[in-house]
């Protein structure tokens, strides 16, 4: 069972660990179960029960009832059991209280509300008036009677078909520990009552949660029995009392007679298509048969309640008569001579029937009939077909079907689409509807302006949207239903044309047409980086929709539109040869396609030309600073719809670089933060680029070779670190005070290359940045601030007691208050009690931007006593400045 929550003790501190134990939130459902109008939720009453909820699932924030189905489950039960009960999730109401007007009232409170928030739902139980009918309004004196009753609240159990016995005239539900009356039954004749237990009435449901009961055991013959005598044509009332409902008319009845029903015949529908239809072979109508379903209703002939039986509508004797277009009336016969003759042919020419139909019984003792008939005309004359009507006769009973022909229309949602785009194309034409127990099936034709339609589904086959509705769609995606180019040329409509086989006018194989305009665009070329030098790489992006031909898979327009050439777009140069360009799309369905150039020097004697991959998506082409190149793109299909030169030009360039230290100036042990920036050095459009820096100083010559990151993609930005140190040490280069450090970078591309590529076996230029070494600095105390020290063991574990004679590590963190790199040596001095200076240590370093580092001094205390211990930051040892204030600790040796 689970713990019981009180309204009282819902408070925050019982959702505090909600991450945990997620299924104690939950609400407070109240019911004023004794009618005394007391439901306050603060005091502990069952009248106020808390629910358990639990979350969805982590972190959703959604919580459901705990219980089977996610559900709190409303039962009915007798007086005196009523209650809300919190275990199991259930709400148990008596019969009044559901059909009165009290109310549910859920009440939850907000764990995390800061108000101590609490809201309110108040739930209306609602229930749902039962009704009574009959399909058989007549029944003989020997039969059995079918009542069917539709009350959704009978429903208890959604997954199982339910049943009650009326026999008792009542209906109960069982629940646990009991059963209760929720309706009632009656039957009278007159003033005369069936009494409970005379008459058999089992009510059963349809299907699992129909709410829909039929009882068909209902003997007219215990009735008369019960009542004492019924004569054809006398009533039986039957009348439901819904004790659950809260309308003020809690009843329903219906009224059956006495007797044998009149035969009667029926038909599904009263027109139907004129049948012919351009059936594809010749192109020409031919007849096509249309079903009509015909009922017979006639309990005389169920003579044996055991078996399916049939009737017949007999030819011969004048079951079947036609009424032509042209006014001419047929009935069917056997009288042999002509004028017979001359009907019977005239009524097999406009339905194929010659003979008999037979109607067969739709179960064992239902006195229902039916057929599927078909109506197979043997002529295709319009005029004589349209409006022919068709009576059949049963026991003196007629019901008549007419040929009608209705216009056919099509149409074409949206009007406006592009490759990729979804269209719906809807036929509606009530002819097409063949039979109206089938989905039915047409065929629309397309095609585009072009004549681009090869690998498409043309034509399409329209489905019909349900049984008997005369609509007809198919959805249809642009592009890969239907081809929107050829790579020769671009669609800029598609037209669906469905042929109405006969017309409300009488008019044949009339072309019905619905347009869908293929939307256009202009295409677009992007070249990045925008900088170009003799030695980059770009990327050339085309942007066109148009040329997305299957959405479905990647375009090249190498493959798919070969009309285009060697390549797509020219390239053309100031000062060389034309060179061609094909495109890959980035992926399925974008439109977005790209193509790369590289571009390499070109010996100034030489023209500019395609050295690799003319006509490919990788095109290698060389340059040199001052040539200028125009890329054309023809859009075959702009946004106009005609045809659109889109070009985009860039100048080949070259320019020096300019290189930056941070700091004018490095200390000793400091780092020197270069920049190059050099825009034609941005070699590679998609990725990050580097170049080489040469680093050399007085004391170390031969220096080494730092690689400058490239900051982003098309910067033309690059940084690097370098670390200076008094000594030898790997990375860094060597320094001693008043030294320059010279940091070169070699620029493959100078401002003057077109120049010096005419002058000079190498035209690259090499530049040269100086940053002195050892220049004082201004005194900065608020550069660093070193922590109070720390006494530790040699394994680093903090002391709370030291020993004289013990070795201790006296530890402190020095920060970095700068936003750049610092050289450093932080010192550590010991005073005794009478002021001398006991220890006197440091330790060097590099503080890294905004970082700290932690310094350790070992020191073992000979005598016992207070010592203080001040700790301070210099720039260096050998030519000091200030970085810190002095920080002061005291420590007590034991």
């Amino acid at each position: 069972m689970k713990e019981q929550h009180p309204w009282i003790l819902l408070a925050a501190e019982d959702l505090e660990d909600v991450e945990d134990d997620d299924d104690i939130t939950g609400v407070i459902v109240a019911f004023d179960l004794d009618g005394d109008g007391d439901i306050e939720p603060d005091e502990v009453n069952p009248e106020a029960v808390f629910f358990d909820f639990a979350e969805t699932g982590d972190t959703t924030g959604i919580f459901l009832p705990d219980y089977d189905d996610d559900k709190i489950t409303i039962e009915v039960v007798d007086d005196g059991d009523q209650e809300l009960d919190g275990d199991d999730g259930i709400i148990r109401l008596t019969v009044d209280q559901i059909a009165g007007d009290d109310d549910l009232t859920l009440l939850y409170k907000d764990p995390a509300s800061q108000a101590d928030n609490t809201f309110q739902v108040v739930a209306e139980v609602e229930t749902t008036k039962g009704t009574l009918s009959t399909d058989m309004p007549t029944v003989g004196i020997t039969d059995d009677a079918v009542v069917t009753l539709e009350d959704p609240d009978l429903n208890t159990d959604p997954n199982t078909v339910e049943t009650y016995d009326a026999s008792d005239l009542e209906f109960i539900i069982e629940y646990v520990g009991g059963e209760v009356v929720v309706g009632t039954l009656a039957i009278t004749h007159g003033d005369d009552e069936v009494g409970a237990g005379e008459v058999d009435a089992t009510f059963i449901e349809t299907g699992p949660n129909t709410g829909i009961f039929v009882a068909d055991d209902i003997d007219m013959g215990d009735i008369d029995d019960a009542v004492g005598g019924l004569e054809d044509g006398e009533e039986i009332n039957f009348e439901y009392t819904d004790l659950l409902t809260d309308e003020t008319d809690d009843t329903d009845d219906i009224d059956i007679t006495v007797g044998i029903p009149d035969a009667g015949i029926d038909v599904d529908r009263s027109t139907v298509p004129v049948p012919l239809a351009d059936l594809g072979a010749d192109g020409d109508l031919d007849p096509s048969a249309v079903e009509v379903t015909i009922s017979v209703i006639d309990p005389t002939a169920n003579t044996n309640p055991g078996s399916v039986e049939t009737v017949d509508i007999d030819f011969e004797t004048g079951g079947i008569t036609t009424r032509d277009g042209d006014g001419v009336t047929s009935t069917s016969n056997d009288d042999g001579d002509d004028a017979g003759d001359d009907a019977n042919a005239a009524i097999l020419a406009l339905t194929g029937l010659d003979g008999d139909i037979t109607l067969t019984e739709t179960g064992p003792n239902t006195g229902i009939f039916e057929e599927d008939q078909p109506l197979l005309p043997t002529i295709i004359d319009v005029d004589r077909l349209i409006d022919t009507r068709i009576t059949f006769e049963y026991d003196d009973e007629t019901v008549s079907v007419t040929y009608r022909a209705f216009d056919g229309t099509i149409t074409v949602n949206p009007a406006v689409a592009g490759p990729g785009g979804i269209v719906t194309v809807t036929v509606v034409d009530s002819d097409a509807n063949k039979d109206p127990g089938e989905v039915d099936e047409l065929a629309v034709e397309c095609e585009t302006d072009e004549d681009t339609e090869e690998a498409g589904d043309c034509p399409i086959t329209l489905e019909e949207t349900g049984d008997n509705t005369g609509i007809f769609t198919e959805e249809v995606e642009l592009g890969v239903d239907i081809d929107v180019s050829d790579g020769d040329d671009f669609s800029t409509e598609i037209i669906f044309t469905y042929t109405d086989d006969v017309t409300s006018a009488g008019d044949d194989l009339e072309d019905r047409e619905a347009t869908v305009r293929i939307a256009t665009s202009t295409g677009q070329l992007v070249i990045a980086p925008e900088v170009v030098g003799p030695g980059t790489e770009v990327t050339l992006t085309l942007i066109d929709t148009d040329l997305n031909g299957n959405p479905n898979g990647v375009d090249d327009t190498d493959d798919d539109f070969p009309a285009a050439g060697a390549g797509i777009v020219e390239l053309s140069s100031s000062d060389g040869d034309d060179a061609e360009i094909d495109f890959e799309e980035t992926g399925p369905n974008t439109g977005i396609f790209e193509a790369t150039i590289q571009f390499e020097p070109r010996d100034p004697d030489v023209d500019g030309a395609a050295t690799a991959g003319d006509g490919s998506d990788d095109v290698t082409y060389s340059v040199l600073p001052g040539d200028v190149l125009a890329f054309r793109y023809e859009d075959e299909s702009g946004s106009g719809g005609g045809s659109t030169i889109v070009s985009v030009t860039i100048e080949i360039t070259s320019v020096d670089p300019t290189m930056e230290a941070t700091s004018p100036t490095v200390q000793i042990g400091g780092t020197i933060a270069l920049t190059v920036e050099d825009s034609d050095a941005n070699r590679d459009a998609d990725s990050l680029d580097s170049v080489d820096v040469e680093i050399t100083s007085d004391s170390d010559p031969v220096g080494f070779t730092l690689s400058a990151l490239e900051t982003a993609e098309n910067s033309g930005i690059f940084t690097v670190n370098v670390p200076t140190s008094a000594s030898v040490t790997s990375g860094a280069i060597t320094v001693r005070s008043s030294d320059d450090v010279f940091l070169e970078y070699t620029d493959e591309f100078p401002a003057d290359y077109a120049d010096r590529v005419e002058t000079t076996l190498d035209p690259s230029k090499d530049f040269v940045l100086v940053v002195p070494v050892g220049t004082s600095v201004s005194t900065d105390t608020s550069a660093t601030t070193p922590e109070p020290v720390v006494p530790k063991d040699i394994s680093g574990n903090e002391l709370d007691e030291v020993s004289a004679g013990q070795q201790v590590v006296l530890s402190t963190t020095v920060n970095n208050n700068r936003n750049t790199d610092l050289a450093y040596a932080a010192v550590i001095e010991v005073r005794d009690a009478d002021g001398f200076t006991v220890l006197l240590q440091w330790a060097t370093g590099t503080l890294s931007a905004g970082g700290e580092n932690e310094v350790g001094l070992s020191w073992t205390p000979m005598d016992a006593g207070e010592y203080t211990i001040r700790t301070f930051v210099l720039s260096d040892i050998s030519n000091p400045s200030a970085l810190s204030l002095i920080e002061e600790s005291t420590l007590t040796v034991s």
